[in-house]
């Protein structure tokens, strides 16, 4: 799996130095993909729920979202599948990185 990952670091970097707008969409991909992204999402979604009464949906959302974040901890300590290491990365995650959440 490490072979694999440097090989696909490596054609991204390559790809990314010829075309330095990937990078920033790279970026703006993480940010959506943040935890605080997320967590104002996922209150605001919970908030809207709530106005609406909507009980039965909520605790679907409540169930899907605590169970996906549980299951994702969880896999990460069972692949226990360490982060690629780079040069110069362009941001530092401690987590394991598999599953990516």
């Amino acid at each position: 799996m490490a072979r694999f990952d440097r090989s696909i670091a490596e054609a991204l970097h390559t790809y990314a130095s010829e075309a330095p707008g990937l990078t920033d969409l790279f970026r703006v991909v993480s940010i959506l993909g943040s935890l605080e992204v997320l967590a104002f999402v996922g209150v605001l979604v919970t908030v809207l729920l709530v106005v609406q009464r909507n009980w039965l949906t909520l605790a679907a959302w409540l169930v899907a979202v605590l169970g996906g974040e549980v299951l994702n901890l969880v896999l990460k300590n069972v692949f226990v599948r360490p982060r690629p290491s780079f040069e110069h990365p362009l941001a530092v995650e401690t987590s394991y990185s598999f599953p990516s959440g």
